[in-house]
């Protein structure tokens, strides 16, 4: 039995094989590299991933929230005008 460090469960060695680096681990001077890793099971692993995952795809919508709303603002600026074009006629 081997201990996720990240978690603290029991996994077997097969499902704790890969190590990650602590999420607040010092960091060394020469290489700026973290110094310290630890054990971490395979569903700790994937949370890692998903929530990067997630967080990358919270930026791509906020960017497209964005340029929405500058479009959205042309579409009734754009028709604004058209409306004052069809009450003079």
């Amino acid at each position: 039995m081997v201990y996720c460090t990240f978690c603290g469960l029991s996994s077997c060695e097969s499902c704790c094989k890969k190590t990650r680096v602590y999420p607040y681990a010092p960091k060394d001077e020469k290489t700026g590299k973290p110094t310290e890793r630890g054990l971490i099971c395979k569903l700790c692993d994937r949370k890692f991933f998903i929530k990067a995952e997630v967080a990358s795809s919270i930026e791509q919508i906020e960017a497209q929230n964005f340029s929405l709303k500058g479009m959205m603002q042309n579409y009734n600026e754009l028709n604004m005008d058209a409306k004052e074009l069809t009450k003079d006629d």
